[in-house]
């Protein structure tokens, strides 16, 4: 487990001060509710898009809820961040699992649909 200080000395997050964390509890409450609505839309006719939506969701959210409890923003590395802070400092190890879990599914899928755009702009 990383450390919530080393975190912050090494810039990959920061305190959100009390001027900028409306501004942005209010954009990740939105955010999220997008990504999620958009998964849902999407589910039938484009399954893969529709997790990395589902994806996008859940970190979104995971997000707001470090930035609402904690007031902390993610700055580097957000996604592999954003699971290290949650290491520490939610003890709730089902919640940690899924977004592991979230978290390789969507790894995979992004690595398949660059790889789908690298065969179709070699064809072009």
């Amino acid at each position: 487990m990383v450390k919530i200080e080393i975190l912050l000395k090494e810039g990959k997050i920061s305190k959100i001060n009390e001027f900028e964390l409306n501004r942005y509890i209010n954009f990740f409450e939105k955010s999220y509710i997008d990504n999620l609505e958009h998964s849902r839309a999407i589910l039938i006719t484009f399954p893969r898009w529709s997790i990395i939506s589902g994806y996008y969701a859940m970190h979104d959210i995971t997000k707001l809820l470090l930035a609402k409890k904690f007031r902390i923003k993610i700055d580097l590395e957000v996604h592999s961040t954003t699971i290290k802070v949650i290491d520490e400092l939610i003890k709730n190890k089902e919640i940690l699992s899924l977004i592991k879990k979230g978290y390789k599914e969507f790894i995979s899928l992004a690595n398949d649909l660059a790889q789908a755009k690298r065969e179709r702009v070699k064809v072009q």
